[in-house]
């Protein structure tokens, strides 16, 4: 028999991954922010004529990264999804607080 946690620890779990998603959209506002405006200072340079950017030789290395990326991903993903199966199954209280928290947390920055 699996032994469940109480229900009084929902409240910590939601708090906790609430701060979270808090955390996590403000990382993911700065870090699209950073690369945007970098790719728009190499833009800028290159018009300039500041650099010389490539443009065919990083289409093709984005090309190989995406491949290898996508072949790597069909083979683990099953498995990811699988162990995260489980864990959710196994923690049901600890995934409805981390769902609840962190979209909490999202929608409030």
């Amino acid at each position: 028999m699996i032994r469940r946690p109480p229900r009084s620890t929902l409240f910590p779990y939601t708090t906790l991954f609430r701060s979270a998603g808090y955390f996590c959209t403000k990382v993911g506002k700065i870090a699209a922010m950073t690369i945007g405006g970098s790719l728009l200072m190499i833009q800028v340079a290159s018009h300039q004529g500041y650099i010389k950017v490539n443009w065919n030789k990083v289409n093709k290395h984005v090309a190989k990264a995406k491949k290898e990326i996508e072949k790597s991903a069909s083979r683990k993903l099953p498995w990811i999804l699988e162990e995260a199966e489980d864990f959710v199954k196994d923690n049901i209280f600890l995934a409805t607080g981390f769902a609840g928290g962190f979209l909490l947390g999202m929608a409030s920055s």
